[in-house]
């Protein structure tokens, strides 16, 4: 986005705190309830479409068995939520600051312009007391040359997003998390200053977020975006053109973040799509989207 647009977005975002629940496989629920707002669909006719995989996940399945098969409705799916869930405070920043010139390279943009920053930030009662066991987390983690919160916050992990508002599509240039590496790195390595507190720190506080950190970012992601933004069509990128469109010339990231991740979410393969980056008449762009090798994963109603 250029400077205007991701100024006029940031200043249409809430203020205060944003939290959102998390708990395993909300993802399923999430995509199927957005789809059914368009209307009731037959358990049969969803069995049918690229969405069948979610019917198979428990919360869902726990929730068609009360149900008794029939028909299903978006209403039907509110109140299926666990007793026990995960609560992360989301923040948002610019890629890169606004103050620095976007370099396509160096700042892994597919169009020259700025990315909104989705910062999925850990609990304030877990910050304070991984503080209380290691002290100040700053000092030893957030590399401050990627996109975490500077006003406190613990970040978990991010999402960068290119978007346009008015064609109500979105482009996920990247997931990824430091926490998750640099906390096993000091919990597994002999000349941290004390090895043992960050073990506790990871078993008691990161362990099992570390397991699915990327399915909770993305469908955090997935939420901001259809709920609150109301876009309509989510492009992630492959990992092979990813990597060709943001010219990533060094530290490519882990291939699964974009294939099974978007598989497991059931977006779908395309050559198509993304009319914003047509629009931006970039050589470097208009000569990949000729390519027929070029493709993203769409989520679309």
């Amino acid at each position: 986005m250029d400077r205007e647009a991701i100024e006029f977005v940031i200043d249409a975002l809430p203020r205060g705190r944003t939290i959102f629940y998390d708990f395993e496989d909300r993802f399923a629920v999430l995509i199927l309830a957005h789809r059914l707002r368009e209307g009731p669909l037959t358990i049969a006719e969803l069995k049918d479409s690229h969405r069948a995989p979610l019917l198979d996940k428990p919360v869902v399945k726990e929730r068609i068995a009360l149900l008794g098969g029939g028909v299903i409705t978006a209403a039907d799916l509110l109140d299926c939520w666990p007793f026990s869930v995960d609560a992360y405070r989301l923040t948002f920043a610019t890629w890169p600051d606004l103050t620095v010139k976007p370099n396509r390279s160096e700042h892994q943009v597919t169009r020259r312009g700025y990315s909104l920053v989705l910062q999925l930030n850990m609990p304030v009662s877990h910050r304070r007391s991984l503080e209380k066991k290691v002290g100040a987390w700053c000092d030893y983690t957030s590399e401050r040359a990627h996109p975490v919160s500077t006003t406190g916050e613990l970040t978990l992990a991010w999402a960068r997003i290119d978007l346009d508002l008015t064609r109500g599509e979105a482009l996920i240039e990247e997931l990824q998390s430091d926490w998750v590496r640099d906390v096993r790195l000091y919990a597994e390595s002999e000349w941290s200053d004390d090895p043992e507190a960050w073990k506790a720190c990871y078993s008691e506080h990161l362990e099992q977020r570390a397991k699915r950190w990327s399915q909770t970012l993305l469908t955090a992601t997935l939420w901001f975006m259809l709920e609150e933004l109301g876009l309509r069509m989510i492009f992630i990128h492959t990992h092979e053109s990813g990597i060709r469109l943001k010219q990533i010339r060094y530290g490519a990231p882990p291939k699964s973040i974009y294939s099974d991740l978007p598989k497991r979410f059931c977006f779908r393969p395309t050559h198509n799509g993304l009319s914003f980056l047509l629009d931006t008449k970039d050589r470097h762009i208009d000569s990949l989207f000729d390519d027929p090798e070029t493709r993203w994963h769409v989520h679309t109603l």
